[in-house]
């Protein structure tokens, strides 16, 4: 039987000891809608495609939720601060990023506002690039996740 994409990806992200450690304690995280996205995950690939270490040039992790309940710049540095010390054996940057306040840092960034949004998993960041991103959920073994995504089970 030929690998599908999903099983290909899986395999990738299992061989990885960075990401393979995360995800082994994914349920400790407790974010608000919380996914490992960005350049881990397409980095991690291409080494696989390239016969590569795993985690050659990975730079960080990035985590993202989503919590309208806390807006502060402050929150979001207390709750990256916190996945960190979760992950003290891991040799990256870890940081998490409350999507939900998205809308009040891109115009001094971008140059041009973004409306809030009270719905996760809307993607604000113009790319020409198709970035990945993976959810898991901590019930069932199963991932929920909307496109330009990978379906995992984990």
């Amino acid at each position: 039987m030929m690998p599908t994409p999903d099983s290909s990806l899986r395999a990738i992200v299992a061989g990885s000891p960075i990401l393979s450690t995360i995800l082994n304690r994914w349920s400790s995280i407790d974010l608000p809608d919380c996914w490992l996205s960005g350049s881990a995950i397409a980095q991690t690939a291409w080494n696989a495609a390239f016969g590569l270490s795993p985690d050659y040039g990975l730079a960080d992790i990035d985590l993202v939720y989503f919590d309208v309940a806390d807006l502060s710049e402050e929150g979001e540095a207390r709750q990256a601060a916190s996945i960190r010390a979760l992950f003290p054996d891991v040799p990256l940057w870890i940081d998490a990023k409350n999507e939900a306040r998205v809308h009040l840092w891109y115009e001094a960034k971008f140059g041009y506002p973004m409306s809030p949004t009270d719905r996760p998993n809307r993607s604000y960041r113009p790319s020409r690039r198709r970035r990945g991103r993976l959810r898991f959920a901590l019930t069932g073994g199963g991932c929920r996740s909307s496109p330009p995504s990978a379906y995992l089970t984990y």
